[in-house]
């Protein structure tokens, strides 16, 4: 029976069976070659074949994080820390792919940075506030202000849902909230948009910055993005963004505002209740 494996191996004991975690349809262990005992081997192996895109990508992601360390320490210490982002990643999507919702809302992250921090604070930087696939509060904090995204499709019902009392508060001077409405497309749509797509054009711009670059493969790997072809079949279309400040009388649940021993809670906003909020900070301009 023909399986995918992958096979790396260490000088020394930097990586003992004890250190790897459990990931969802790959077996992972690690023995010591008959023919050299003081060396270490690492072994993943494909359970399912039908997989195997899910199992390149975690393959290539290894390769990609551990080409700069200089000694097999290092290596082999990044390696355990990539395995453990996946065994999160395959806990939450054993199938490895997002669903049509969260496709929509990462895809409104990467048209934010890509529209509009981008073209004002260039690549790097704009990378660098992003912050809720590390699981802060809002999707990212700039300069003094913090800024959540939303899309929605311009088919359904116009509103929003928010997922937390903490999204729409924040302890920054300035919370914002964008939001975009998403037509779905076809591929052959010059106007249309998808993941793969945006991926790879934010990447192009930070290819001569590796710093960078690699927190924005960490970040798209903490959102649970995997280099998978079917993304390229959600196509959509920008058809209207609009910025809204957060302020007094926004329509929102505030944290003081949750009765104590309630632990979590969600909400939709209307977008016709958010007329009378429309502005955008000095620094970003709002395109139509």
């Amino acid at each position: 029976l023909e399986r995918y494996m992958f096979i790396c191996e260490f000088a020394g004991d930097e990586i003992t069976s004890k250190d790897l975690p459990d990931l969802a349809g790959i077996q992972v262990f690690c023995n010591s070659p008959e023919h050299a005992p003081a060396t270490k081997r690492l072994v993943l192996l494909l359970n399912h074949q039908a997989n195997w895109e899910i199992f390149l990508a975690l393959c290539e992601d290894l390769i990609r994080s551990t080409r700069e360390e200089a000694g097999s320490d290092g290596a082999a210490q990044t390696i355990i820390r990539q395995l453990r982002r996946w065994h999160e990643l395959l806990k939450r999507a054993p199938s490895g792919a997002l669903s049509e919702e969260q496709i929509r809302g990462l895809i409104g992250e990467l048209v934010f940075i890509k529209d509009h921090l981008i073209p004002v604070f260039g690549a790097p930087a704009a990378i660098s506030f992003w912050q809720g696939p590390e699981g802060l509060p809002q999707d990212f904090s700039v300069n003094d202000a913090a800024v959540e995204v939303k899309s929605h499709l311009s088919t359904a019902k116009a509103e929003i849902r928010i997922s937390s009392a903490e999204q729409l508060s924040t302890v920054l001077p300035e919370l914002y909230l964008f939001v975009l409405s998403l037509g779905v497309s076809v591929s052959e749509n010059p106007s249309a948009v998808n993941l793969p797509q945006l991926v790879d054009s934010i990447a192009a711009q930070l290819e001569s910055q590796p710093r960078a670059g690699e927190r924005f493969r960490m970040l798209l790997l903490s959102s649970g993005y995997l280099e998978l072809d079917l993304y390229k079949d959600f196509n959509y279309i920008v058809t209207t963004r609009q910025m809204y400040q957060v302020r007094d009388g926004f329509p929102r649940i505030r944290i003081e505002d949750v009765v104590a021993g309630v632990s979590s809670i969600s909400y939709s906003i209307s977008l016709h209740a958010l007329a009378g909020f429309e502005k955008h900070p000095p620094w970003l301009e709002v395109r139509k």
